[in-house]
């Protein structure tokens, strides 16, 4: 996805210059203010280019809910690191374990990745997954069974986890 909004930043970013070397040399007159009117038009319509998928939405959503705990990650995690005991090893899914780490706690990255890391060879009591560990990691774990969830799923932009106790693996 990056790759491909790089190659559209170069491409509008050429059709925005040729476009303003265009309207310019279309200009028959001195007058300075038209110049810099046709620069700006084109500056502006280059922004409108690049809006969606700017973030706007997320960043006035995280501004709306400034102070629910479902969108600050850090206080997210301390909720759900409250209903674990904290001497008990837990795998976290990628988007938390840094957050449980800083906590003091023992954790695993809650990952399957042939070849790279498999979380399933390490040993922990509790696994706690957000969204994408519930897509990629949990279908490859038998055995656990779900305590409690965390966050709205239905929320793109909030924190959302499910708490799950390790049985016989």
């Amino acid at each position: 996805m990056n790759g491909r909004v790089a190659l559209a930043s170069v491409a509008l970013a050429l059709a925005a210059s040729s476009a303003i070397r265009f309207f310019q040399s279309r200009c028959r007159t001195d007058r300075v203010w038209y110049s810099k009117a046709v620069s700006m038009s084109v500056a502006c319509l280059l922004l409108l280019a690049f809006l969606p998928g700017s973030g706007l939405r997320t960043a006035y959503a995280h501004l709306r809910n400034w102070h629910a705990p479902q969108y600050d990650a850090g206080r997210f995690v301390a909720r759900i690191l409250a209903d674990i005991p904290g001497e008990s090893p837990v795998a976290v899914d990628p988007q938390y374990v840094l957050h449980a780490y800083l906590a003091g706690r023992s954790v695993v990255d809650a990952t399957v990745i042939p070849f790279f890391f498999d979380v399933r060879s390490q040993p922990f009591e509790y696994a706690v997954f957000g969204p994408l560990g519930l897509e990629q990691c949990k279908p490859h774990i038998s055995g656990l069974t779900l305590l409690k969830t965390y966050g709205d799923r239905r929320d793109i932009f909030g924190n959302y986890a499910e708490l799950y106790r390790a049985g016989s693996r």
